[in-house]
């Protein structure tokens, strides 16, 4: 049996065992669940809720000791429906850190118990050059004024990028990861489904918050709210669906069974009706770029891409002008006799006073930047130096300021130390995919898990595409995707050589 074909070989070092005795679990959720069954019986309302959700808690944190990468698989699908936000607007308490803390301790108790030692992943580049990227993180936030607000946006930082290591560590063989990959596209198609079923209705209904209009008011050409997803942004949200598009479009190609390609399908047309939905140009604007480069890598034939062009044409002229004319104003970005017409629109205005505010801000500060999480601090005092603002309108002026673009908001928190360690990172992250993808081609091996690899790769170069437009250093939602993607090149790292040695020893043989 070759390596790639051994569903129990672990690909990184075996962090952890299915082979702890369920004995003690077993004792424990019996005395769980009767002080559990004694407050649900006996207690009031409030206690009967906690002793229920005491008791769910204990078994998921049970099945997540035996198996870690559950606890991956209900990280991805709390992240991409906001889940744990949406709890704690209610007056619950958070889940998301609970379960990191859960996760983690899970990979250290089971390879512990296992081995009698502790031992790190094996490191490549691109998972030190992250390490290196974290370290500028940090040393960006101590040069802020206020440290005390430093050290909350590096807390806040550090447990985004933890659920992207924890991606990557649990999900250590190729099954884990596609598995992960499918449940993630699962929820993304759900959740963006909601959205479009709220949003070709006319309904006021959220579906428990996981189809929410924007709450912090973004207004689509018409003058009424845009769809925000779960999280009520609707940019952010846009560029999460555009990034989830491509992977949706690779199932869609590669899959072989009937019953997945026509889920796959069915996503694709969600995820792309939701991504309108949002009225993100930025978002849009991205798939654009990256829809044709797909069907390039692809090979798709002329009439697949024409059939392809009439379905998203056909989405166009069916749906209400609102939800296209704000997407259609893109053309005055392309139009450079039209300069009049750009600066009408007030997005653009604005968005270019807030770049043109983070550049400032970099040349002041060109080392570091004006620290991790700053720039809204700083603002102000740049736009009105620069006569972006009045006076009188600053001292009205309420809210924070975003910078509108990831490489801006980079440049100006920090400075070319961020941006080359962040360049570095992709390069390296991007560089290992290709070079163990283009491994497999020349090998004929892996069609499915080579397919995924790919579409993940066009996944990421659209954030960063969209990212032109749009910031989003802090979102936890990118750190999930390179999570996928570090986990990729170390299972991919393990198999080649694996591959390699044995193909040594034949010939040797």
């Amino acid at each position: 049996m070759t390596p790639e074909n051994d569903r129990s070989t672990h690909y990184l070092p075996k962090l952890y065992t299915r082979n702890i005795p369920w004995g003690i679990f077993a004792v424990a959720a019996l005395l769980a669940a009767s002080v559990g069954g004694l407050g649900i019986a006996y207690g009031d309302m409030e206690l009967k809720v906690l002793a229920f959700a005491g008791i769910i808690g204990f078994v998921i944190v049970m099945a997540i000791y035996q198996k870690p990468e559950l606890g991956a698989y209900l990280l991805t699908i709390m992240v991409f429906t906001n889940a744990s936000d949406l709890m704690t607007t209610q007056g619950l308490p958070s889940i998301n850190k609970p379960l990191v803390a859960v996760i983690g301790v899970s990979i250290i108790a089971n390879y512990f118990l296992q081995t009698g030692k502790f031992k790190l992943p094996q490191m490549g580049r691109a998972e030190w050059t992250l390490l290196l990227f974290y370290g500028v993180i940090v040393s960006s936030s101590l040069v802020s004024s206020d440290l005390g607000d430093a050290l909350n946006v590096i807390i806040d930082v550090t447990k985004d990028i933890l659920i992207g290591i924890i991606i990557f560590v649990t999900l250590d063989t190729r099954e884990k990861w596609e598995t992960c990959l499918r449940v993630f596209l699962a929820t993304m198609t759900i959740v963006g489904g909601l959205g479009v079923v709220k949003m070709m209705s006319g309904t006021e209904q959220t579906f428990l918050g996981l189809a929410q209009l924007s709450i912090i008011g973004q207004l689509d050409a018409s003058g009424t709210l845009r769809y925000g997803g779960p999280i009520g942004e609707s940019n952010m949200w846009g560029q999460v669906l555009a990034a989830s598009v491509p992977l949706a479009l690779y199932q869609l190609r590669y899959e072989k069974n009937g019953r997945r390609r026509l889920l796959a399908l069915l996503a694709s047309l969600v995820l792309l009706l939701a991504v309108i939905f949002t009225n993100s140009r930025g978002a849009f604007l991205a798939m654009g770029l990256i829809l044709p480069l797909v069907a390039l890598e692809m090979k798709i034939r002329p009439v697949q891409m024409m059939v392809g062009a009439l379905v998203i044409i056909s989405m166009f002229i069916l749906l209400p002008s609102n939800y296209t004319e704000r997407l259609f104003s893109l053309r005055a970005v392309f139009q450079t006799n039209d300069e009049y017409a750009l600066y009408q629109d007030s997005s653009f205005v604005s968005r270019n006073n807030q770049m043109k505010a983070g550049m400032a801000m970099f040349w002041d500060h060109p080392f570091l930047g004006v620290g991790f999480g700053n720039y809204s601090n700083h603002y102000w005092k740049y736009a009105s130096e620069l006569g972006l603002v009045n006076s009188t309108y600053r001292a009205s002026a309420q809210g924070r300021k975003n910078p509108h673009s990831l490489y801006v908001e980079i440049l100006s928190e920090m400075g070319l130390a961020g941006f080359l360690t962040f360049a570095f990172f992709f390069f390296s992250l991007f560089a290992s995919l290709w070079r163990s993808y283009k491994k497999y081609d020349e090998y004929h091996i892996h069609t499915s898990w080579t397919s995924w690899t790919v579409a993940l790769i066009f996944s990421l170069t659209t954030f960063l595409i969209s990212g032109m437009f749009l910031h989003g250093l802090l979102f936890r939602y990118i750190w999930v995707l390179i999570g996928f993607a570090m986990s990729a090149v170390a299972i991919n790292r393990e198999i080649l050589q694996a591959m390699y040695q044995k193909n040594q020893i034949q010939w040797q043989g």
